[in-house]
């Protein structure tokens, strides 16, 4: 065997760095926290290891700068140190994804200033402006709204005609059996319509602007009494018949009495000549 002798080298990790440093130099953390300006959570979170709870790697780089200032450490070392573990972190968890270089440590430290107001309302403009174009694009893209409310489908009547009502988007045109109806500035509309005794469709139509459509049909079933034709016919002859006899009665009492008048003006002339005859006469 050679003359060496094999020595085991134990590598630690930046936390327990971190931990030996500040013991040998007997400070605690909140000695470093309050000489340092570093905050205790942080200097918690370098000794843990917990990088993911630390701050842009630009602040913790200060933070290891600050703490080997403090205590006489090597600053290179520690930087090198927290490098070498947040890659393996890295590698292990599978995070690549780029963090923001500057997350903030503090509430204090943001301010508000022109620039970011103009960011903000620029940026709010024109999210109202894309939901604007949005909404126009979806009106012209999609079929309108159009709900009806009466009747209801496959609904039964004992009526010779129904009240259809309902509604759509405002400004539309709406179209009953294909005969346009009033709509309000709300977007209702109603309409009374004369139903044929037995199943009657009713088709209802809404057209927006763009001449997009949407058609509803409802089912109506109008159970009413219709006379037959014939027997109207027959109803009204008999009727006709029955003035006509009644004017023909009319006039034939009218002619009956006529005679009679007649008859009795003759008879008085009659009298009155044979009365003449029958007076005496004057010799003299």
């Amino acid at each position: 065997m050679n003359g060496f002798k094999r020595t085991k080298v134990q590598s630690l990790t930046l936390g327990e760095k971190l931990k030996t440093i500040r013991d040998n130099k007997r400070a605690s953390l909140s000695d470093i926290s309050r000489n340092t300006r570093i905050q205790i959570e942080y200097l918690e979170c370098l000794e843990q290891g917990a990088y993911d709870k630390l701050p842009a790697d630009v602040y913790v780089k200060g933070f290891l700068k600050a703490f080997a200032e403090y205590l006489n450490a090597d600053e290179k070392d520690l930087i090198r140190s927290f490098k070498k573990e947040k890659s393996i972190q890295k590698s292990i968890k599978g995070d690549n994804s780029k963090k923001n270089d500057y997350k903030k440590i503090s509430l204090s430290n943001f301010s508000v200033n022109p620039r970011i107001i103009s960011i903000v309302l620029i940026t709010i403009l024109f999210i109202g402006m894309s939901l604007y174009l949005y909404n126009k694009l979806d009106s012209f893209v999609s079929t309108p709204e159009l709900v009806v409310l009466n009747p209801d489908e496959n609904s039964v009547v004992y009526k010779s005609q129904i009240l259809v009502s309902g509604r759509t988007d405002e400004g539309n045109e709406v179209f009953i059996n294909n005969q346009p109806v009033l709509v309000d500035e709300n977007g209702s509309f109603k309409e009374n319509l004369i139903l044929r005794s037995g199943i009657n469709m009713i088709t209802v139509r809404s057209v927006n602007r763009f001449d997009k459509e949407a058609i509803r049909e409802v089912s109506v079933d109008a159970r009413y009494e219709v006379k037959n034709p014939e027997e109207e016919d027959t109803a009204e002859n008999q009727e006709d018949n029955q003035g006509q006899e009644n004017t023909s009665t009319q006039e034939d009492s009218g002619n009956e009495n006529s005679s009679e008048s007649t008859d009795s003006d003759l008879q008085s002339d009659v009298n009155n000549t044979s009365e003449q005859d029958s007076s005496p006469v004057d010799n003299s």
